[in-house]
């Protein structure tokens, strides 16, 4: 691979050569044969005089060539330092101030508000309050089930690299099963005291659901992650440790094929659920 300066001289070399053949040709000289003195004394003479200005000139060129990689990698330096700079001050900062109805106190005082105003309209009941709960409830999981699997996880795994996405998602999914939990102990709990009968089928989807989800949480997800993580630190360190390498990446499938498999074991389970919800509400009466 040519360095800045040994590209440099190179071209200045090719530059004076072809400037000196160019000169010959306009006047109509021969160019002398720098290997071979014809003529005796006058051509050596002849033949001698274009190799010291040539040399001169190259000498020269190798000057200029040299000064000229010596600014450019100043200049390099110098646009290294002002990028760490700007690294620093600006990427490192925050994206924006968030306005206040992007921030989460607020967004949930105003669910509120709107679940008060309706119970105003209608008239508070205890079981209805718990039917609204139990169908916001199933509403998250079914929703955030959804999103994450069909298009979230999908679209940073095409635009993002590799590790980049590892990382991404060893942060995102603690978050994620999290509230796949959450959602289904609060539907199962809110089952109970919506008023309308439960059905054993509905129990046993939403106890899938929440054993699913309670699983990959508290085990499966935390294994995957930490094997992920350490295949991460072989592939980056030196020299690299292939037979390792392969042995974590099958062991990284086995552990990702069993979260995906309890993953859409919640998802069917959680649209199950909703068959029978969509028959509760077709027997009740339209008001």
């Amino acid at each position: 691979m040519l360095t800045a300066s040994g590209f440099a001289l190179r071209t200045a070399s090719v530059f004076v050569l072809q400037h000196r053949g160019c000169q010959a040709a306009c006047s109509g000289a021969r160019v002398p044969h720098w290997g071979v003195a014809v003529g005796g004394r006058n051509s050596l003479r002849a033949t001698a005089t274009p190799r010291r200005s040539v040399a001169q000139e190259l000498s020269k060129a190798e000057e200029n060539a040299q000064k000229a990689a010596d600014d450019l990698n100043r200049g390099l330096t110098d646009a290294n330092k002002r990028a760490e700079a700007l690294s620093d001050n600006d990427v490192k900062g925050d994206m924006l101030e968030p306005s206040i109805v992007n921030k989460n106190p607020i967004r949930g005082l105003v669910i509120v508000a709107a679940l008060a105003a309706a119970a105003r309209g209608t008239g508070f009941l205890p079981a209805q309050a718990a039917a609204t709960t139990h169908l916001l409830a199933w509403g998250c999981l079914v929703g955030i089930n959804v999103w994450t699997t069909f298009f979230a996880g999908v679209t940073m795994f095409k635009n993002l690299p590799r590790q980049v996405f590892g990382r991404l998602q060893a942060k995102l999914f603690p978050q994620y099963f999290w509230l796949s939990t959450g959602s289904s102990l609060l539907a199962l709990a809110t089952l109970f005291y919506s008023g309308t009968g439960i059905l054993r089928p509905q129990a046993i989807c939403l106890g899938v659901a929440l054993g699913g989800s309670v699983v990959n949480l508290a085990a499966v997800e935390p294994i995957a992650t930490s094997v992920m993580l350490d295949r991460h630190k072989l592939e980056n360190a030196q020299p690299r440790d292939n037979e390792r390498i392969k042995a974590l990446y099958k062991q990284f499938g086995i552990w990702h094929g069993l979260s995906a498999l309890l993953n859409l074991g919640v998802l069917v389970a959680a649209v199950a659920h909703g068959w029978y919800l969509a028959a509760s509400m077709l027997s009740l009466p339209v008001v």
